[in-house]
């Protein structure tokens, strides 16, 4: 109901119980526009366009100085959709948390030579015992552990114990261009975090904070060599040779990445959208674990599911689709990669064809191997684009708090009529059976609030449905 979509009339307060205050013409949360209004309003079949099974939407901007940097706003507008699957068929993707981050340059500027970088802190257990590493042909970093306990954690946290896992952040549809260490322990100087503006320039682009190029070897801080290379760590740890922080003498401390993305042109009112995906791999044996056998496979078939379409793959028929009397429709169920699918009709194509109306589900297996279910309620039309509401019957009050009465226009006496309410998502909450008289009350106390579909059915015929709203 309070989703921020675009002039939405029902989102009146924040989560802190204040007014808001904002233009509703200004909120920018997306959604599925049924009416095509352009407005956002629940009560016209709306509802917000999510990605996943779970998500939390959130919008920030810098429109003040930069506190950390002091360096000048950039005008940006940042939309960030942080969203899960529930697909216990997949491991990868029932352990990941995805994120989708859409920048907006708001500015009147035109910026060249533009990155987008994240800063990451794994605290992984432990948080001064990390080693990191890169998967650059899979657009991954990584955090494991420098031990085979994580124990004993000096700071008090929780540790894992003796089943240590590693966790794995991977751009899904950008390249990861730079992956770089940062040392709490800031020895040498030029390893440490930044400060300034120049400085964070700089690691965002993939060099140390003092202008530094990312070198091969030890640190990867050689100042005065030119083995320059964009990502640090990139051995695997279980192998003696190669270039990881299990072959390198590093002193344990609380690590932190920085990878980015870039460089690119960034002209105002583009926008740039990236995926990422936060991975748990548990159980994974250490010290120096096989993260090329354990890790990688995991992170690159996720890639390969990115690219085919199969990670975004959304199953959504609609709520309600009109049917005009005599002909037929066509509900498609097609999932990038789809393997199975089964319909409440018995058909196991991607599509069916219909010719009646009615509720019609159906449950599909994408390539992941994550099963999805969807349901629509198939209503017959006059031949416009209104759906069907035929006069034989009405319902009131709407909204209705304890009760509502249906009036038949011209009674009913055969006790032939079923009564069915679905909630705002298709699915039947309640069936009433051989309902009959002129008027039958309808009890909605024991409804959550919210909007539903009332569906009568004359016998085996179809007569229309109407929207209630259950209010207290």
């Amino acid at each position: 109901l309070t989703w921020p979509g675009r002039g939405n009339p029902n989102f009146k307060y924040n989560l802190d119980f204040t007014r808001v205050t904002t233009d509703p013409n200004l909120f920018c949360a997306p959604f599925v526009d049924v009416n095509g209004d352009g407005v956002y309003n629940v009560y016209d079949g709306d509802y917000p366009l999510i990605q996943g099974d779970n998500m939390v939407w959130m919008v920030f901007n810098d429109d003040v100085a930069h506190e950390l940097s002091s360096a000048l706003p950039l005008n940006m507008e940042l939309q960030v959709s942080v969203y899960a699957f529930d697909c216990a068929e997949s491991d990868a993707i029932d352990q990941s948390l995805f994120a989708s981050f859409e920048f907006t340059n708001r500015s009147t500027n035109d910026y060249l030579d533009t990155y987008m970088g994240f800063f990451t802190d794994f605290d992984l257990g432990c948080l001064s015992d990390d080693y990191v590493g890169t998967l650059p042909e899979e657009n991954t970093n990584f955090a494991y552990n420098a031990s085979a306990l994580d124990t004993n954690c000096p700071n008090g946290e929780q540790g894992f114990g003796p089943n240590v896992p590693v966790q794995s952040i991977s751009f899904l549809n950008k390249e990861m261009n730079h992956s770089l260490p940062n040392f709490t322990f800031n020895t040498p100087p030029g390893t440490g975090g930044p400060t300034t503006a120049q400085e964070y320039y700089n690691c965002i682009s993939g060099k140390w904070r003092d202008g530094t190029p990312l070198t091969s070897g030890g640190l990867g801080y050689n100042p005065g060599s030119t083995d320059f290379v964009n990502h640090a760590f990139p051995g695997n740890p279980s192998a003696p040779q190669g270039w990881s922080m299990c072959t390198t003498v590093v002193p344990l401390t609380d690590m932190r990445t920085i990878t980015s993305h870039g460089p690119f042109e960034f002209e105002a009112g583009d926008t740039f959208q990236i995926s990422v995906a936060f991975t748990f791999h548990p159980n994974i044996e250490h010290p120096c674990p096989d993260i090329f056998s354990a890790v990688k496979p995991t992170v690159a078939q996720m890639q390969t599911w990115q690219s085919d379409g199969a990670l975004d793959a959304q199953l959504d028929l609609g709520q309600v689709v009109s049917l005009i009397s005599g002909q037929s429709i066509t509900l498609d169920a097609g999932l990038p990669g789809g393997t199975n699918y089964s319909w409440s009709t018995g058909a196991n194509t991607p599509s069916i064809t219909v010719t009646q109306p009615g509720a019609y589900a159906v449950t599909a297996t994408s390539a992941t191997g994550c099963q999805w279910e969807d349901n629509v309620l198939v209503q017959l039309s006059t031949g416009t684009n209104t759906i069907s509401t035929p006069a034989a019957w009405t319902i009131h009050p709407n909204p209705a708090s304890g009760s509502a009465l249906i009036t038949f226009n011209n009674g009913v006496e055969t006790g032939d009529v079923m009564v069915l309410f679905r909630n705002s998502q298709g699915s039947v909450v309640r069936r009433l059976e051989a309902v009959s008289g002129p008027q039958y009350r309808l009890d909605t106390a024991s409804l959550s609030s919210g909007m539903y579909w009332v569906e009568i059915w004359y016998g085996s015929q179809f007569g229309g449905a109407k929207k209630l709203v259950v209010g207290r």
